[in-house]
């Protein structure tokens, strides 16, 4: 091939672009290659679309805004936390002998997904922890595990069930000490991830529909296709700008289905292929992927290019690495009309010797060819070679970027210095396909930064459990990037807490809908039995000498439910105890302690007329 290249060889104004033919002139003719779309245009492009109305909304019945109590309702429905607690209770039947069973119900589970977002807002080294705050100890006090004692979320920990009752089919790790929070041992059965081999794609594979039936994931498949299911539901519309890449669940229990992962932050544990949108990082589609599984490359992108709504008025690209953009599924996606545009990496038979035999290291200069599968191929010098395959492309664009001095290594030493100087940073003219895989290879990434914020790092002994916690983790930033797209949080001074104010106010809805729960199930069973309302019949709450507070189950609920009624017992004002023990404590006048035959209805504590709204209002 003559060298038509500058002679200085140094091009920081342009890209100097050189276009690879075939030796066989009958393979140019064939090699006929048209972008799937015009990627220059901006009107081509959309952003991510959010709708919450359902087919009453649309009617009219209905209006959803974009609240944290409307996201944990539509990804923690009442259908979906009675399934959970039916599938519980039958597990912790089959296994624990009738005086240790204790049915659990909705509001429990609700506060067992509260505590478990909180244990991620507030990190502490051990889940028992959580329950050792009050008095002069060090430790802080967390109000929303006031809700649940430390035994019952225990319990809940231990037999929550999403399948059926198979106990015999969890596999633990007996070795396990469950209060400890170390991490154990490496097994020996694990193998690290290796790629496959060049070939892999055209073996044949008659049984990949069968072994991926058989779903390895089961247990944990209830609430993940179910949280795909409504995050296509209210994204209504993905953005143009796609990126489909791993995404790793930190476990490093015993389990076959497991892989490592050495050049990860992630080093160790489950992984999922998750396709994002680009620019907010929501998670539109996410499926398990197991060490054992048979299932090619190219089957995972077809899979993940499959769920985009068809539409021939909108456009997609998805931005991948070199670890999926294999020939054959670039071909395939041009065939679908999904545009893609990543990195590569050669195989065998592939790309053709004439593009392999390049040897030009002159920075900013591109290559590129027409594959016979209608995409483009492209080999542009920065720091190193940089191979590139794309199908929206057409090789001309370019755009100025400031990009800073590399460290110097045995690539970069001939342009170095000649480009950079004794500048730190200088403004580059590169390709546009170089530029735009850059920013769209960013949304995996930025669901990760998301999720890895508030993950709480709690360890557990059922080997399925961090895939429902990941999926737990997806729901909350799923609903945080809808809800700030629609409006939520808008006007707020400090931008950078929005994440952490969400959470909050998402922890505080679902322990709301746990009390409501209990209140509206309350007021059902005494107007069954009586015509008139009766309180709620419980276990006795004492105050604590040592340590006097106030309970924070009066703040929740609707305050319209908590309403002074007639008690069966006459019992001490719950507010007159906290007062008497709180002046004793410190050595002050105590004062007297009426003992009303009056409570209130949501709260269930006995109070006396005069502390009855100092009680609900006192922080």
């Amino acid at each position: 091939m003559a060298d038509q290249s500058p002679n200085d060889g140094y091009r920081v104004d342009a890209p100097w672009r050189q276009q690879v033919k075939y030796t066989d002139d009958d393979k140019n003719r064939e090699c006929v290659y048209e972008p799937l779309w015009d990627i220059s245009n901006p009107g081509n492009f959309h952003s991510i679309e959010f709708n919450l109305n359902t087919s009453r909304v649309l009617r009219g019945e209905i209006r959803l805004e974009p609240t944290s109590m409307t996201m944990t309702e539509l990804f923690f429905p009442d259908s979906l936390m009675d399934e959970i607690v039916s599938k519980t209770n039958a597990y912790a039947a089959s296994r624990l002998p009738p005086g240790q069973r204790e049915d659990v119900n909705r509001a429990e589970i609700l506060r067992f997904l509260a505590i478990y977002y909180y244990m991620g807002l507030v990190k502490l080294p051990n889940k028992r922890d959580y329950w050792r705050g009050g008095g002069d100890d060090l430790w802080p006090s967390n109000i929303p595990c006031l809700s649940m004692t430390r035994s019952r979320f225990e319990y809940i920990w231990r037999n929550i069930h999403l399948v059926g009752a198979t106990p015999e089919a969890d596999d633990e790790n007996p070795d396990v000490d469950e209060d400890e929070d170390e991490c154990i041992d490496e097994p020996e059965d694990i193998i690290e991830e290796v790629e496959p081999p060049p070939n892999c794609e055209e073996e044949e594979r008659e049984d990949v529909a069968e072994e991926y039936d058989l779903k390895w994931y089961e247990k944990s498949r209830l609430f993940l296709e179910h949280l795909t299911s409504i995050s296509a539901r209210i994204c209504i519309r993905p953005g143009s700008r796609l990126s489909a890449d791993e995404m790793m669940k930190r476990y490093k229990g015993r389990s076959g289905q497991k892989t490592k992962m050495k050049n990860k932050p992630i080093k160790e544990g489950y992984k999922f292929f998750a396709l994002c949108d680009a620019e907010t990082g929501y998670i539109y589609h996410m499926m398990p992927n197991g060490r054992l599984e048979k299932t090619t490359t190219h089957d995972v992108v077809m899979m993940l290019a499959c769920t985009i709504p068809t539409s021939s008025f909108h456009n997609y690209v998805i931005g991948m690495d070199n670890y999926f953009t294999w020939s054959k599924v670039m071909t395939s996606l041009t065939e679908i009309g999904v545009g893609c545009v990543g990195t590569s990496r050669f195989e065998r038979g592939w790309p053709p010797k004439e593009f392999r035999e390049i040897k030009d290291d002159r920075f900013n200069t591109l290559y590129t060819m027409i594959d016979k599968g209608k995409f483009m191929m492209g080999r542009w010098i920065d720091n190193n070679v940089v191979t590139m395959v794309t199908n929206v492309h057409n090789g001309d664009e370019k755009i100025k970027r400031t990009r800073r001095k590399p460290r110097e290594n045995s690539t970069n030493k001939r342009h170095l210095q000649a480009v950079w100087g004794q500048e730190y940073t200088r403004v580059i003219e590169i390709p546009g396909m170089i530029d735009d895989y850059n920013h769209w290879m960013l949304g995996v990434d930025k669901a990760d930064q998301l999720i890895a914020y508030y993950r709480p790092n709690l360890r557990c002994r059922r080997n399925w459990m961090p895939l429902l916690f990941h999926g737990l983790d997806v729901a909350r930033v799923n609903s945080y990037i809808a809800a700030t797209t629609l409006g939520w949080g808008q006007g707020r001074s400090i931008k950078h807490s929005l994440h952490k104010d969400f959470l909050c106010e998402y922890i505080k809805c679902l322990l709301a809908r746990a009390t409501t729960f209990e209140t509206r199930r309350t007021r059902r069973a005494s107007l069954a039995n009586t015509n008139t309302p009766s309180p709620l019949q419980r276990t006795r709450r004492r105050t604590s000498t040592k340590n006097p507070r106030l309970p924070d189950h009066r703040k929740y609920g609707d305050p319209a439910d908590h309403m002074r009624v007639d008690a069966p017992k006459q019992r001490n004002c719950r507010m007159c105890s906290y007062l008497f023990f709180k002046a004793k404590k410190a050595r002050q006048p105590l004062p007297v302690v009426r003992r009303p035959k009056k409570m209130c209805l949501a709260c269930k504590d006995h109070l006396c007329s005069e502390h009855f709204d100092l009680y609900h209002t006192t922080r």
